[in-house]
């Protein structure tokens, strides 16, 4: 039996597994892929019947490149990613094998394609060839999925020497065969070669594997930290809703007694109450929403009027731990200085707004006097900073408002 055609099989059988890996098939009908497998079979088996030659070697190339071209849909490019490292692995298996035998069996140039020699020796090179294809398949998934370093590239270098100088050797039989433990350098050296660049990728997947469970962590913090917000904003509104319950109670047992003054007292207090609640201390800003009520006490007590404009709200280029020290950052300026005013002219302005291209927050002071510093905390500027921010501060003296604007380019 001529072991060449076996061979042929397998070596085909390879081929088609690796263009899987890469590429998308032609035909959905797994039929005509059969078919298209047997026509190339059989040209090759036709080709390289009587064995091989360099000669005959680039018609067997070209009928690999039909046999991919009419089995998977892609450009000629593609197909030769595949077919090239291909070639190269089949010729470095057989290589490697031919010299083993040569010193094991005395397998040599001479020796017949049906003899049970020439066999195991196409058995050895077609199974070596399968798991080199292994090994290629999943270092270039490896490598078109990671986000490797530019470097990368180098730890090609030594296998590449190392297949370059294997394939360039003529009369390797008669080199090898006198030289034995050359042949187990050159063995080994490959051997090492593989698993240099299997560590390296493995390193590079848990490395890049360690990045996304500090992404995943990020999101995870981030998420809590979206649901704390909506938890407090809740309470707020709970609360609010809660008190104006109470002051209706209040203004019903009021009109059940007919104590209409006491009514129009109240009624004032309501309305009173309920814009100061609703338009004062609550925006469209959840992150900022939060800030105020944990300041809803001091500004209250001290009488502080806070009106918000807030035209743009999507502040998602920063942490939400960086928005409420932001927010509260510059509402501790507002009431620090405020609260140097008559309890009738504390004032807060607090806008945000897109224009040209930037994102900015405009914060309005009313303040009798002019302030001797303006922003003096550390922990605001480190923000400001880590952003990119420019900060613009002005105490306009004839309308007694200190003005801080902040920018961050988009």
């Amino acid at each position: 039996m001529n072991y060449i055609i076996l061979s042929n099989f397998f070596v085909l059988s390879i081929l088609t597994y690796l263009g899987s890996a890469f590429l998308p098939f032609r035909y959905e009908k797994v039929y005509k892929r059969i078919i298209i497998f047997i026509i190339s079979f059989c040209l090759m088996t036709l080709i390289n019947y009587y064995g091989a030659s360099s000669f005959k070697a680039c018609f067997i190339f070209l009928i690999m490149l039909f046999h991919l071209l009419g089995i998977y849909k892609a450009p000629i490019s593609k197909l030769l990613f595949v077919l090239l490292p291909f070639y190269i692995i089949i010729a470095v298996s057989e290589i490697l094998t031919a010299n083993i035998f040569n010193i094991l069996l005395e397998l040599d140039e001479h020796t017949k394609p049906n003899t049970i020699e020439y066999f195991f020796a196409l058995c050895v090179s077609n199974t070596m060839a399968f798991i080199i294809t292994i090994f290629y398949i999943k270092f270039s998934k490896i490598f078109k999925d990671s986000n490797l370093p530019k470097y990368t590239w180098l730890i090609f270098i030594l296998p590449v020497t190392t297949i370059i100088y294997m394939v360039s050797i003529e009369n390797y039989y008669e080199i090898y065969q006198n030289n034995v433990i050359l042949v187990f350098i050159l063995v080994g050296l490959f051997i090492s070669n593989l698993v240099v660049i299997y560590i390296f990728f493995r390193v590079t997947e848990m490395i890049s594997l360690k990045k996304e469970m500090e992404l995943i962590q990020v999101k995870e913090q981030m998420t809590k930290q979206k649901l704390d917000l909506l938890d407090q904003y809740y309470k707020n509104n709970f609360d609010f809703l809660h008190d104006f319950l109470n002051q209706c109670n209040s203004l019903r047992k009021l009109i059940n007694e007919c104590k209409i003054e006491d009514l129009k007292n109240e009624m004032n207090k309501l309305i009173d109450f309920t814009y100061r609640e609703f338009n004062t201390l609550y925006s469209n800003s959840a992150v900022l929403n939060t800030v105020l009520e944990s300041k809803k006490e001091t500004i209250i007590n001290n009488n502080i009027y806070i009106k918000t404009t807030m035209e743009y709200t999507d502040f998602s280029f920063m942490t939400l731990y960086d928005q409420t020290k932001l927010y509260s950052n510059l509402l501790d300026l507002g009431i620090f200085y405020t609260k140097m005013n008559n309890s009738d002219q504390r004032t807060i302005i607090i806008k945000s707004f897109n224009q040209d291209n930037q994102i900015i927050i405009h914060e309005k002071i009313y303040c009798n006097t002019k302030p001797e510093i303006f922003l003096n905390k550390d922990d605001l500027f480190d923000i400001l900073n880590k952003y990119s921010a420019t900060v613009s501060t002005k105490y306009l003296g004839n309308e007694s408002i200190m003005s801080i604007i902040i920018s961050f380019k988009q």
